[in-house]
């Protein structure tokens, strides 16, 4: 019996030789190759969603105020000028949900306090009708704490207009 089969030097040359032959395979490259491609894109794909959705929120509620405020001027006369107002703002606003909308009047002698419809206001002529509404954002992250809707980081999206009552 040799020295080199009494402490199976071969069996342990055959060993090594399949652990370096092994290192140089490329199974489950492609796989680990995919990860990293697939992550960054998944992240930018829910970005463009939610970025999307943002965009659709900010279009829906500037359109709505914009409604709103031409309602208000015109029946800026009338004592439920604020509440007409308001309901062509929620009307103008299908994809919004009504519960999540805030509704203010800036710069409008309103009496009352305010709650849904039951606040009212009496424009005078030549005056402004303002009104300014927010909506939270669909693409706020706070554990992340990152907003889509704003650079400063607020969760809310606004929109105000002003309409001259001539």
């Amino acid at each position: 019996m040799t020295v080199s089969n009494r402490f199976r030097f071969p069996l342990a040359r055959r060993a090594l030789r399949r652990v370096f032959l092994r290192t140089r395979r490329e199974e489950g490259s492609t796989l680990y190759e995919f990860f990293w491609v697939a992550m960054p894109l998944m992240v930018l794909a829910i970005g463009i969603v939610y970025g999307g959705i943002t965009f659709y929120d900010y279009e829906t509620l500037a359109e709505a105020v914009a409604v709103g405020a031409r309602t208000m001027a015109i029946n800026g006369q009338s004592a439920q000028a604020c509440y007409l107002a308001e309901q062509a703002l929620i009307g103008a606003a299908p994809g919004l949900k009504p519960a999540n909308l805030t509704v203010t009047f800036p710069g409008t002698a309103t009496t009352g306090t305010y709650s849904l419809g039951t606040l009212s206001c009496t424009l005078t002529e030549r005056a402004n009708a303002s009104i300014q509404a927010t909506y939270p954002c669909a693409a706020y992250f706070p554990n992340l704490g990152i907003s889509l809707c704003n650079v400063q980081g607020s969760a809310l999206i606004a929109a105000q207009t002003t309409v001259r009552i001539e």
